[in-house]
């Protein structure tokens, strides 16, 4: 649209969100006056200009804190999830689910239907922990588990490509499928994915739940916060940028978060990122994936399955109820199997953090350690530098027009600040630095390297 309208000047403000939260502001963009069209609308053009229609908005329910049966909104996941898959294989051959060691790849593999070949798929950096996990969920789902080896350094690589990948505005360092590791997944006829399943039908992102990571105590439901927004602000990022513009980035979300409000009055807090899905900082990866060829299904995307999220009460995401009884089933015995978090899938309430939490305790101790080892290494699914790395040096990304505009436009929102101090300041987020890198990047030129592999859909 910047292209096609010449509209090609940097909103600063957006800019700003972006440095700050990951995402830019809905229906804002990267671009001056160029604005996103409305979620779950119909917009049409003529002379005289355009007429929106809103035709869907995920209205909060009036029992939105009752509690309710579990089991049945578990069948009703279950039911919407599996007619998605089915739907969205129809006539393929065969499938790669993006397997990892968590519950939401194992739910999904359980009910890929038994004519389609299915390739569990899991891209880590080495066999670490996680490769061990996912293993022995895919052999007890009956399936052999692929490895794809992360290359070295890989989120540091071809960040111009990247962003050209998702665009502005939304953070690379989320492309996960990508260069090396989205062509050995080119094989297949479709991609599942299990992705937004923690943030639809659990408790991430929801302000109105107390949860207990490191303690025996079962996640706890408490009283509404509509105006909890969960946005990761950063004061050392924002001590940096100008003040004017980091006024106007709480401007834009408090607005967002007030026509939320309308219609979701009491959980306003836990949707502010959910609508539109594009406030999501993880998005990127939703959109490097649809760049890789093979069909991308993502179940819980579909509209039945998130109009069903948008209805359900929360009693039922909470300890993730309504997901276990969806897909305790369909994970058979690898729902009994130990998860990245040392939980599992299928055993909830006080039992089932009590098994987290001593579960942990024993791996973390001097006993597992002498009995299997020690896990020596990163032993989580993404590598290290996937959050960000320090220090951050444009030069290594970019040519010196590139890097000079990058420098011009990061002055700028820092008020004229050394922007070399602001991607050398080690107490700064590393997350926050190398997301500056996409100011070096101009898509409305030729700024990407066209001799590079790209994406190609």
């Amino acid at each position: 649209m910047a292209r096609a309208t010449g509209l090609t000047s940097v909103d600063e403000v957006s800019v700003a969100d972006y440095l700050i939260n990951g995402t830019v502001c809905h229906p804002f963009s990267w671009f001056e006056g160029v604005r996103a069209l409305p979620p779950g609308a119909v917009c049409t053009f003529d002379q005289e200009g355009h007429d929106v229609h809103v035709y869907y908005e995920p209205r909060e329910p009036d029992d939105i804190y009752d509690d309710a049966d579990a089991r049945e909104w578990g069948a009703r996941l279950r039911r919407e999830v599996q007619t998605a898959i089915e739907q969205g294989l129809d006539g393929q051959e065969k499938v790669r689910v993006l397997f990892s060691g968590g519950e939401d790849s194992r739910a999904v593999t359980g009910l890929i239907p038994d004519q389609v070949e299915c390739v569990p798929t899991t891209v880590l950096d080495r066999r670490n922990r996680e490769h061990e996990l996912a293993q022995r969920a895919a052999r007890w789902l009956g399936c052999s588990l692929d490895w794809v080896r992360r290359p070295d350094e890989f989120y540091r690589s071809s960040i111009r490509e990247r962003i050209d990948t998702v665009g502005p505005g939304w953070d690379f360092r989320h492309t996960h499928f990508f260069g090396e590791v989205a062509d050995s997944l080119r094989d297949a006829d479709a991609l599942v994915g299990g992705y937004l399943s923690d943030t639809l039908f659990k408790t991430h992102y929801m302000t109105n739940v107390d949860t207990y990571p490191r303690s025996r105590r079962p996640p706890q439901l408490r009283a509404p916060q509509p105006d909890g927004m969960i946005v990761p602000v950063r004061e050392s990022a924002t001590e940096w940028l100008r003040d004017d513009l980091v006024g106007a980035v709480d401007a834009r979300r408090s607005a967002h978060h007030e026509k939320l409000l309308r219609f979701r009055p009491h959980t306003a807090g836990n949707w502010h990122l959910l609508w539109p899905l594009s406030n999501l900082r993880a998005y990127a990866g939703y959109l490097a994936s649809l760049r890789t060829g093979p069909r991308v299904i993502e179940p819980f995307l579909f509209h039945r399955v998130y109009r069903l999220a948008a209805k359900m009460p929360d009693p039922c995401r909470v300890d993730r109820r309504a997901f276990r009884q969806a897909f305790s089933e369909a994970m058979g015995a690898a729902g009994w199997i130990p998860d990245s978090s040392d939980r599992l899938p299928c055993l909830g309430g006080w039992a089932g953090s009590l098994f987290r939490h001593y579960r942990r305790q024993f791996r973390e101790s001097d006993a597992y350690s002498l009995l299997f080892g020690g896990e020596e290494g990163y032993q989580k699914a993404w590598s290290p530098d996937h959050v960000g790395w320090h220090p951050v040096d444009p030069a290594e990304h970019f040519d010196e027009p590139a890097e000079e505009r990058l420098l011009e436009h990061l002055s700028r929102v820092l008020g004229g600040r050394d922007p070399r101090a602001f991607l050398r300041d080690d107490e700064l987020a590393d997350a926050v630095k190398v997301r500056a890198l996409a100011l070096g990047w101009d898509g409305t030129e030729s700024s990407v390297d066209k001799e590079a592999p790209t994406m190609q859909n």
